[in-house]
């Protein structure tokens, strides 16, 4: 899809309406994690979601934030460059014995993420 989205704008979106057809970009889908960056910029306006876990660079893992290959300082600054905010949706599952435990860990790990957009 990347590949795609670099020859035509968009993708499948670009004749669309901005202010009625958006996406949810998903921080562990991306082959590469070098191509996170330039999307969000690419699809800018069209990011209404996001789906924030990391990976290993190979396959889907749904680890939290900083485990692993995503380069979350720069998705920060990307996203802040864009004007992003929006939801930032976890798809992973926290340590912690409690639902409380839990949504802890989540707002930390969400402001960790906030504090390192350069």
């Amino acid at each position: 899809m990347v590949i795609q989205l670099r020859r035509k704008p968009f993708g499948l979106l670009a004749d669309l309406p901005a202010e009625q057809i958006g996406l949810c970009l998903d921080a562990n889908h991306l082959a590469n994690t070098d191509d996170l960056i330039p999307t969000v910029k690419q699809l800018s306006e069209r990011i209404i979601t996001l789906h924030i876990s990391d990976y290993d660079g190979i396959d889907e893992k749904h680890w939290m934030p900083f485990q692993g290959v995503v380069d979350w300082g720069g998705f920060a600054t990307a996203l802040a460059e864009i004007g992003y905010t929006g939801a930032f949706v976890y798809e992973t599952m926290p340590e912690g014995d409690t639902v409380t435990e839990k949504l802890a860990i989540i707002a930390a790990n969400f402001q960790r993420i906030l504090n390192a957009a350069r």
